[in-house]
């Protein structure tokens, strides 16, 4: 998890808050408009529009429009993404073999495209509450071998990933944002807070008896 430290004198911590939601509701608005780098589509094709990120409350809408999709392996790939930070490639090629479920652990390989001569450490990406919520229910729900979110194929594809994001994004207001234009989210700090059954219903996984979300 990624920490911003501000070491300041005589200046109020209201201030600074503010300072900063400022520049962040700024940055957001400006990649909405068309500043920022594109980064590739999950399909593989080239992006269309300019990248940006999501702010709380259209993070929030989201995630409650992905518990609305009949496609819950897509859409609970999507969920990680957010969850972990990880890119929507990252998620959709995860296999079980790379969770260290005691330690709350994700160990990412790093590409062989960007490694050097000496092998690195695979990348250590801590799962928080609500994402390993997720990845138990997942786990449950599945072999727990091989890919996490497998299809027809080894594993799921890009296109249907990009099917229920679209679907998803409408809902929540935010069709303006496609997959490809995405910044990496950590949207973990969402849940914080919330109890046991609300995550579970944010996260589309029903209520503790075993109801619809």
């Amino acid at each position: 998890r990624s920490r911003i430290v501000f070491i300041t004198h005589d200046l109020p911590r209201a201030e600074i808050e503010a300072s900063l939601r400022q520049h962040l509701a700024e940055a957001a608005a400006a990649g909405a408009s068309g500043a920022g780098t594109p980064r590739p589509a999950a399909s593989g094709s080239s992006a269309t529009s300019d990248a940006r990120w999501l702010n709380e409350a259209e993070l929030g809408r989201l995630f409650s429009a992905l518990a609305a999709q009949k496609d819950r392996v897509a859409a609970d790939a999507l969920r990680l993404m957010l969850l972990t930070g990880v890119t929507c490639e990252e998620a959709r090629t995860a296999r079980w073999e790379e969770f260290d479920l005691e330690r709350r652990l994700w160990l990412k390989p790093v590409p062989a495209a960007r490694r050097s001569a000496i092998r690195p450490r695979p990348r250590r990406i801590p799962l928080g509450d609500a994402a390993m919520m997720l990845i138990l229910a997942v786990q449950e729900c599945g072999s727990g071998t091989g890919c996490v979110f497998a299809g027809p194929g080894p594993d799921i594809s890009a296109a249907r990933l990009d099917a229920v994001w679209a679907a998803a994004a409408r809902l929540a207001g935010i069709e303006d944002t496609p997959l490809e234009a995405l910044r990496p989210v950590l949207a973990a700090g969402l849940f914080r807070g919330l109890s046991p059954a609300l995550t579970q219903r944010l996260l589309g996984l029903g209520d503790p008896d075993g109801g619809e979300a």
